[in-house]
C-alpha cells in the first residue's frame, strides 16, 4: 500500500532577548508520503513495479464567470489544491486525472456565488466513488486547499476521503489540524506509525511527522512502504518536494539526477533543497 501523513508545522520562538516569553507559531499544512507502488502475491511476497511514484499531486483550479450581457467570460479565481492518495493506484490516479481536466476551467453564470470547498470535496467524492466501484479497488485520499468562495480568509482546509468498492459514497472528514500534536494518516501500518508520531510530538512540539515515514523506509520495517520520501507544502498554493533530503542524506533521489527532474535550465521546485 503506502503511508501518507498530514499535519501543521509548529515552531517555538524564543523572545526572551526582547523581554518576552517563548511564542508558538502554527504554520503551513504539510503532507509526507513514501514512493513505493506494490502489490501482494499468492506466496506472501510483494511485487514492486516502481519505487519512484509521486503520491502528493497538485491540482490547478481556474474559475470563470460569463458576462452579464454578450458572449465570453472573465476569470474570477485561480488557485491550487493538493491531492494525496493511498490504496488502489488505478482509481486514485483516474480520479486525479479527471479532476485536473475538470478544474483547468470551470465556467458559471455571472450572478452565482463561487463554489465552496465543500462543493469541490463533493465532486471529488462522486468521482472517486465511481472509479473505486468500477475498478473494484478501494483507496483513500487527502484533499487540501482554500475555499474559492471565502478565499480572502486565506485559510486552507484539509479533508480525508475514503472510497470502497460498494459504490456508496462515504462522508468526507474535515480534519482539525490546529490542536498541538494533531495529524492524520492514510495507508498501511497506521497503528505503528501513529504511535511513532504521537511519541515524537510528546517529546517535541516541533516534531516533524515525516521522520516517522522516513524511518520506516530506511529500516525497511514494512514491505509495502519504501522508495524515498517526498513532501508537499500547502500555503494557499502547493509546493511539491519530490526528493526530500534529510540530514542523513541516505534516501535515494531518483528525480534529482537531471534526467527526470528538469527541463533545460528549469528544475522541479524542492528537488535540491532540504525541507
Amino acid at each position: 500500500m503506502t503511508s501518507v501523513v498530514i499535519w501543521r508545522r509548529r515552531e517555538l520562538m524564543d523572545l526572551s532577548e526582547f523581554g518576552g516569553a517563548t511564542s508558538k507559531h502554527v504554520g503551513d499544512i504539510w503532507i509526507a508520503a513514501d514512493s513505493r507502488i506494490s502489490s501482494p502475491t499468492n506466496s506472501g511476497s510483494r511485487v514492486v513495479p516502481t519505487d519512484a511514484a509521486l503520491k502528493i499531486l497538485p491540482i490547478n483550479l481556474k474559475l470563470f464567470q460569463e458576462y452579464e450581457y454578450g458572449p465570453g467570460s472573465v476569470p474570477v479565481y485561480e488557485g491550487q489544491l493538493a491531492f494525496a492518495f493511498a490504496g488502489g493506484v488505478l482509481p486514485a490516479t483516474m480520479t486525479y486525472a479527471m479532476l485536473v481536466s475538470y478544474f483547468r476551467g470551470l465556467t458559471g453564470p455571472y450572478d452565482v456565488d463561487l463554489p465552496t470547498i465543500g462543493n469541490i470535496v463533493g465532486l471529488v467524492s462522486r468521482i472517486g466513488t465511481t472509479y473505486a466501484a468500477e475498478t473494484s479497488q478501494a483507496f483513500e485520499a487527502f484533499l487540501v486547499g482554500m475555499c474559492p468562495l471565502h478565499h480572502r480568509n486565506n485559510k486552507d482546509h484539509a479533508y480525508r476521503l475514503r472510497f470502497d468498492t460498494t459504490g456508496t459514497p462515504r462522508n468526507p472528514e474535515l480534519l482539525d489540524l490546529m490542536p498541538d500534536g494533531s495529524f492524520a494518516l492514510l495507508g498501511s501500518n497506521q497503528a505503528a506509525i501513529g504511535r511513532m508520531i504521537a511519541d515524537g510530538f510528546a517529546a517535541d512540539l516541533e516534531y516533524n511527522p515525516a521522520l516517522a515515514i522516513k524511518s520506516v523506509i530506511e529500516e525497511e520495517i514494512a514491505g509495502d512502504i519504501g522508495g524515498y520520501l517526498h513532501l508537499g507544502r500547502i500555503r494557499g498554493g502547493v509546493d511539491i518536494y519530490p526528493a526530500w533530503r534529510g540530514d542523513s542524506g541516505s534516501l535515494p533521489s531518483p528525480y534529482a539526477d537531471g534526467k527526470l527532474g528538469g527541463l533545460g535550465e528549469w528544475r522541479v521546485n524542492g528537488i535540491f533543497g532540504i525541507a
